[in-house]
């Protein structure tokens, strides 16, 4: 591409057939840019048990509304504040610290309201397609570029006077639908992915739970029932009567153990900068988003892969499977099988399955010590823990290779993100209907 053929813009140069224009342009007229109510217009008093959602700073993902379930007012109170709900198509941002966090508002969350921390964009369709501005809102650039205008030496904050002044680059309505296209089918790939991994994960835990908490196949026995959904050789291992300890009733001839029996526990060291390299690190995490951040590896930590982190410092208890090599910071642990014992998976459900509460200490900053957890007391059948262990490995081999599928979507969004949008690579015309 030649020189004379691009402009300049906040984000760089772009294609000169691109139009730009004020945010507040291309949204509709009177309250296309709206701030949330403010504080003295809806109380956390004002809460109640069944109502309309109302979202926050803490429901806004990658471009998507999600998070724990959102606060609910009732109908006299949306009615009273009717100018603060949501559209689908309408974008919220978050308007005081991090202030690049945007997300499109689906139809599931139509009606819903926004609260007095965020920022309300309603697009005008026949001028801007919402899934285009919302992957818009997405460049780096931009991220930088709004980063840059906010108010506030300690608390950044954006205000409907900024964010209307922003300028937006726009292609032909037709393209910037195309470009929607081929983003969201990115995203919807992952989406799907991500829902097919929780679940498989999640019936994991459920057996985890049938066989070592609840000893269903035990009870079974106990009725004179066939143990349901396993086969016969695994029912047989299981028997048919329980015993006192010191953990109350136990299955017959199972054990009280120490994890740190069964499991190797390494706490992660305090890394500088001078210590990494541009792979990856799983620091953990972002207790709201379950976010990891992608900083560097180091030999001084570093670990196989097929093991467990755990959380130690902080937010305490936070446990994630990692499925490639990686360094672990001093904010984690790893737990992996002891000496020839490989439970790894077997140790991964079981640590989920802790309550972390109990043994993590510090009235200011909480912590875990190696200590600490090596010395929670656990119930035990090793032959059990070996075949649940087996039984779940293909489960988590198949978690693997959609995370790692998501991981190329998600690469493959972010290279074309910017290069779709400045006119670097063009979707060609006769994809602009499909």
């Amino acid at each position: 591409m030649k020189s004379k053929e691009l402009q300049s813009t906040p984000y760089g140069f772009i294609d000169a057939s691109r139009t730009i224009r004020k945010l507040s342009e291309v949204c509709v007229p009177k309250d296309g840019i709206q701030t949330g109510p403010f504080g003295s217009q809806l109380h956390s008093s004002d809460y109640v048990a069944d109502g309309t959602p109302i979202i926050t700073v803490e429901h806004l993902g990658e471009n998507i509304i999600e998070g724990k379930k959102p606060p609910l007012v009732n109908a006299e109170d949306v009615k009273r504040l009717i100018k603060y709900t949501l559209k689908e198509g309408d974008i919220v941002f978050s308007r005081v610290g991090s202030v690049d966090r945007r997300a499109l508002v689906s139809k599931v969350q139509n009606g819903w309201m926004f609260s007095g921390r965020l920022l309300r964009v309603r697009p005008e369709p026949l001028l801007v397609d919402p899934r285009y501005l919302s992957y818009f809102f997405g460049l780096p650039m931009f991220k930088t570029y709004i980063r840059s205008i906010a108010v506030g030496a300690t608390m950044p904050s954006l205000n409907t006077g900024l964010l209307s002044e922003i300028p937006v680059i726009l292609p032909s309505i037709s393209e910037q639908r195309a470009i929607g296209n081929v983003l969201s089918a990115l995203d919807e790939k992952i989406r799907i992915n991500n829902a097919l991994s929780k679940t498989l994960e999640d019936f994991a835990q459920i057996i985890f739970k049938s066989w070592f908490i609840d000893f269903d196949p035990v009870k079974a026995k106990m009725m004179r029932e066939k143990p349901s959904g396993i086969d016969a050789a695994t029912a047989a291992l299981f028997p048919d009567s329980m015993q006192e300890s010191e953990l109350g009733s136990i299955p017959f001839g199972w054990q009280v153990e120490s994890i740190g029996s069964i499991a190797s526990i390494y706490q992660g060291k305090y890394l500088k900068p001078i210590d990494m390299s541009p792979t990856r690190d799983m620091d953990f995490p972002n207790p709201v988003e379950g976010a990891t951040k992608v900083l560097g590896y180091s030999s001084k930590s570093s670990f196989d892969f097929n093991f467990s982190s755990v959380s130690c410092r902080g937010s305490c208890g936070f446990v994630r499977w990692i499925s490639s090599p990686a360094w672990i910071s001093n904010n984690l642990m790893a737990v992996y099988g002891k000496g020839e014992i490989k439970i790894n998976y077997y140790l991964h459900y079981l640590l989920k399955s802790l309550n972390f509460e109990s043994i993590t200490t510090g009235s200011v900053q909480g912590q875990i010590t190696i200590s600490n957890l090596s010395s929670v007391r656990i119930i035990l059948d090793i032959k059990l823990a070996k075949i649940f262990n087996d039984l779940i490995e293909p489960i988590h081999d198949a978690i693997t290779t959609l995370e790692r599928q998501s991981a190329s979507f998600a690469e493959m969004r972010d290279t074309l993100l910017p290069r779709l949008i400045s006119g670097e690579l063009k979707i060609p015309e006769e994809m602009f209907a499909s």
